[in-house]
């Protein structure tokens, strides 16, 4: 069962500032969907909004078939997990430790919202937190500390624990932000896989060319969101200069529709 959101017509202010107007998006279940806009185009602040972090000023936000105010907040958390661009482990734990952090306090039923009473550390957490370690090529670092580890090393371990936790959604803030260009390449790989296991990824991220992989891109500047659709529909040139006012330049490659931005006029 694949989760999603949307959003009807979602305006946010905060401290008497617009940081988004009159968003109405349906994130496609079970799909690899971006987030693109220059910076300060509310991107960040839409997924807190997701997130239940922010309340919107007018408009409702769906998770599912509910609003998400009707989510147990217990039930919510299992579902959605979130990883930032510098997502924060504690020191003096191993890699294990810190994906075993992702388990949900209690699981919960899907159909009833209600959760399901059993040992909450029993077997299949700890088959799931295996399976999340062996998914993101983290097995062999098990035991080793995650101060120790490389940038691109603990944004897996970030990931695993993030995929022990949710069951149907994952949403990430500029995941490859401090990443060089293999760990970039391998995260992304690695979302791929996780959306045809069924689950359904929301990214915010600045990469043009990474963000042709995806199946849905929302374009958004100044609060608002200007198109979304498939990478071929949403990154055309005149999309993109009305979004960052720049030129581009599209290259096909392996059927995708590549933007490559001009330095000159």
């Amino acid at each position: 069962m694949s989760l999603s959101f949307r959003t009807e017509e979602v305006s946010l202010r905060l401290s008497g500032m617009e940081i988004l107007r009159d968003v109405t998006l349906d994130f496609p279940a079970g799909k690899f969907s971006v987030v693109l806009g220059p910076n300060g185009a509310g991107k960040t602040s839409l997924l807190k909004l997701l997130l239940g972090l922010h309340r919107p000023s007018s408009g409702r936000v769906w998770l599912g078939d509910r609003p998400i105010g009707d989510w147990p907040a217990g039930r919510r958390a299992a579902s959605v997990a979130y990883l930032s661009q510098e997502e924060p482990l504690p020191p003096g734990f191993t890699a294990r430790q810190v994906v075993e952090m992702g388990v949900p306090a209690e699981p919960w039923s899907l159909t009833s919202l209600r959760p399901i009473r059993r040992n909450p550390r029993g077997r299949p957490q700890e088959l799931a937190v295996r399976a999340a370690m062996e998914r993101t090529g983290i097995s062999e670092m098990a035991t080793r500390p995650v101060q120790l580890l490389s940038g691109g090393e603990r944004q897996r371990v970030a990931l695993a624990r993030a995929l022990v936790s949710s069951g149907e959604v994952l949403l990430l803030d500029e995941p490859t932000n401090h990443l060089d260009v293999a760990h970039q390449l391998q995260l992304w790989r690695q979302l791929r896989t996780e959306v045809q296991r069924g689950l359904t990824v929301i990214a915010v991220l600045h990469d043009l060319a990474l963000s042709s992989w995806a199946d849905f891109v929302a374009l958004f500047a100044g609060g608002q969101l200007l198109t979304s659709g498939p990478p071929a529909q949403v990154l055309t040139a005149s999309w993109l200069e009305a979004a960052y006012h720049i030129q581009t330049d599209l290259v096909l490659l392996d059927g995708r529709v590549l933007p490559v931005p001009r330095l000159g006029p």
